[in-house]
């Protein structure tokens, strides 16, 4: 069943054929991971939100809008959650010339030079 992406929404992620864990949705394409792995369907949403967080990572969104991670509920984002974390960046032809990249208040992005010095 397609779907939309929809921030604060919860998604169900199957993994191995026998697993899943469960992630919440930021901002397109920003998906916060749960460290919550489970052969159980978990209906209380807040059993799945006190997990700890695994990670953040952009993710192509068809897996959302296609319906192969299904939405299993929706819970507001705090201003701490909807917040993007850091980028580095390490060109492979260039490995000292380093960035990062990060997602401003405002929605904008800004980049800065990095170095190991």
């Amino acid at each position: 069943m397609k779907q939309e992406f929809m921030e604060g929404a919860i998604v169900r992620i199957d993994y191995d054929g026998q697993r899943h864990t469960y992630a919440q949705l930021i901002t397109e394409p920003w998906v916060r991971v749960f460290d919550f792995p489970t052969d159980q369907e978990i209906e209380d949403i807040e059993n799945i939100l006190q997990k700890p967080e695994l990670f953040t990572v952009a993710v192509h969104v068809h897996g959302i809008t296609e319906g192969r991670w299904p939405v299993v509920g929706n819970v507001p984002l705090s201003p701490q959650e909807r917040r993007i974390p850091d980028e580095f960046l390490q060109d492979q032809f260039d490995p000292s010339n380093l960035t990062i990249i990060s997602c401003l208040p405002n929605g904008e992005w800004s980049e800065r030079r990095a170095s190991v010095d």
